[in-house]
């Protein structure tokens, strides 16, 4: 779509940006978003002072639609992470381990993740169902995009879209685990 609309605007001498971000109500309410900027450097160069307002990071990823394409490509990961997430605590709890200290464990070692760290805070039993829900959406959109664009993706697409629709299970599970430390 960024694209398309950089073309179109291009033809009255306008520069278009796409820039989404990463990083969540956290980040926001920190000013320390990353911002993902596809389309012309001299463009970026412009608005870099506003970006900066609320980025911690700006990368530029190169044409117009690749800040969207490397934000579709960062969710689909956090997804996929999601799930490996979700399967070991899984396994562990079949285990008969106690996932609150193990949670502790894997939060100080080398597992330690981003979509580890959310379970402890970012997503709750409250949100995690709504946060799926986007997820969800988010697969649709990075799907459609990239097969628009003659990528087979449909390994990616069922892993991330497996973490997606766990959210809410091991939301409940870490929660659980919390109440019986």
């Amino acid at each position: 779509y960024a694209e398309s609309m950089a073309h179109r605007a291009a033809t009255s001498g306008v520069l278009v940006l796409d820039a989404p971000v990463s990083g969540g109500h956290p980040g926001a309410e920190a000013r320390q978003l990353t911002t993902i900027v596809g389309g012309p450097i001299q463009a970026l160069e412009i608005v870099r002072p506003v970006l900066s307002a609320f980025s911690g990071k700006i990368t530029h990823m190169g044409a117009p639609g690749s800040g969207q394409t490397s934000k579709l490509i960062n969710n689909a990961l956090l997804m996929m992470n999601q799930k490996n997430v979700q399967d070991i605590l899984a396994l562990a709890n079949n285990l008969k381990l106690n996932v609150g200290p193990l949670m502790d464990l894997l939060l100080s070692g080398t597992g330690r993740s981003f979509a580890l760290e959310a379970l402890t805070g970012a997503v709750t039993t409250d949100n995690a169902e709504h946060l799926k829900v986007l997820q969800v959406i988010d697969m649709d959109v990075f799907t459609e995009a990239t097969t628009s664009r003659g990528q087979d993706v449909a390994t990616i697409d069922s892993y991330a879209r497996a973490g997606a629709n766990g959210l809410p299970d091991a939301a409940r599970l870490v929660a659980a685990a919390a109440r019986t430390a």
